[in-house]
């Protein structure tokens, strides 16, 4: 059964600024394997994150003990959603997210996804330890 997905591997590393075209993004894909989504299994994803320590956002959060302010992280979960749905993938809210444990600069993240109905629950993982999860409510144009 073809759907229309086609495997994808993707790496989100954190950088300056660049424009995703419909608002600001911080995150520059890097195509390195992540994660492989196929024709049968649509519905999951994962991607990996790595914020530099020169990254804008870190400046004053925190001096002597920096860490990745929430909504670095935020961004860089919906970026990857970007990256792995494509053009027809909308974020319309952020039904809920909680933050469980800080992200060091430099430290390597994995974010989870996977669909409920039409939400989005995402899953950001350090290790075996969880830094954030939660769940965006989303829509896919049918004709992407």
């Amino acid at each position: 059964m073809n759907s229309g997905f086609r495997p994808c591997r993707l790496e989100v590393i954190a950088t300056g600024c660049a424009s995703n075209g419909k608002r600001s993004c911080f995150l520059k894909p890097a195509y390195r394997t992540s994660a492989t989504v196929t024709a049968d299994a649509p519905t999951r994803h994962a991607a990996t994150l790595r914020v530099p320590a020169n990254h804008p956002a870190l400046t004053g959060h925190f001096p002597g003990n920096p860490i990745v302010p929430g909504v670095v992280i935020l961004d860089a979960v919906i970026c990857a959603a970007e990256a792995w749905l494509g053009g027809g993938f909308h974020v319309r809210g952020l039904s809920h997210a909680k933050f469980l444990a800080p992200l060091k600069p430099d430290e390597a993240a994995r974010i989870e996804f996977a669909f409920r109905g039409p939400l989005l629950e995402f899953a950001v993982y350090r290790g075996l330890a969880t830094i954030a999860k939660g769940t965006l409510s989303s829509t896919r144009d049918t004709a992407s």
